[in-house]
């Protein structure tokens, strides 16, 4: 699936356009329709299947629902979506979020325990030598920016969150 997500995101995936999501204009994004379309014509799969695929990438959270039916786990092609690589560019930039916000509790959790599968595969035990490029291209690192933006978007408990979570990675070093 995860091939299947990298060649949607290629130069010739699907197309990705602004639009209006009610009030609010929102860039690179695209309809479920789009992505049935774009399956059919670059794989040749069946209009069944290409709803069933779809929905696995749904599932795995390669993209999300824009606007009032951010929260609606079925694929559907009157849908906009946004890939989450699109929602979060950085770590410290604004960004556009309209999906549902996780409990603080279970996101730090996770972080952490991202954070310690980063620091066993990509840190030296001497902490000298560190591959920042496998790094950003890891799945670990990927997740942890999607779950950075769940916890900005609870700003009061932003610093206490973070706060917790270097607490907690200085605890194994």
């Amino acid at each position: 699936m995860e091939m299947l997500y990298e060649s949607m995101r290629n130069f010739d995936g699907v197309e990705l356009r602004t639009r209006f999501v009610g009030l609010r204009l929102i860039t690179n994004t695209f309809q479920g329709k789009d992505l049935q379309q774009w399956l059919k014509k670059k794989y040749e799969i069946p209009k069944s299947s290409t709803l069933q695929t779809a929905q696995k990438l749904l599932d795995l959270q390669f993209f999300c629902a824009q606007g009032k039916d951010n929260k609606n786990p079925i694929f559907s092609s009157d849908v906009i979506y946004k890939c989450y690589e699109d929602i979060i560019p950085a770590l410290n930039t604004k960004t556009d979020w309209s999906g549902e916000v996780r409990p603080a509790n279970e996101v730090i959790d996770e972080m952490r325990r991202l954070l310690l599968d980063i620091e066993s595969h990509f840190i030296a035990p001497s902490g000298k030598e560190v591959d920042y490029n496998a790094i950003a291209n890891s799945k670990s690192f990927k997740t942890y920016k999607v779950l950075n933006v769940h916890i900005r978007l609870k700003r009061k408990y932003t610093n206490l969150c973070f706060s917790y979570v270097l607490w907690n990675y200085k605890k194994y070093l």
